[in-house]
């Protein structure tokens, strides 16, 4: 689902996702910054995603972890 406000939108479309912005976002954090690319498409193919975007460009970006997805991907999710 999609809901527009003015030049945002906000939408839950696994395809709406910019996987490569939100890997970039991810690697200047403390927490993902070695974090390869692959795991980040993974942890995102088992969540919920919320992509926040201005036009077509991606500018914020939430995950919400299932039962189907895991907390730490250290470990082989799924």
């Amino acid at each position: 689902m999609r809901w527009r406000n003015d030049e945002f939108w906000l939408s839950d479309e696994p395809s709406d996702v910019d996987l490569a912005t939100v890997h970039r976002l991810l690697a200047a954090t403390y927490w993902a910054s070695t974090r390869p690319a692959e795991r980040t498409e993974r942890a995102i193919r088992k969540s919920v995603c919320f992509s926040l975007k201005r036009g077509g460009e991606q500018i914020g970006f939430a995950r919400v972890l299932t039962d189907d997805g895991c907390y730490h991907c250290r470990r082989r999710c799924g």
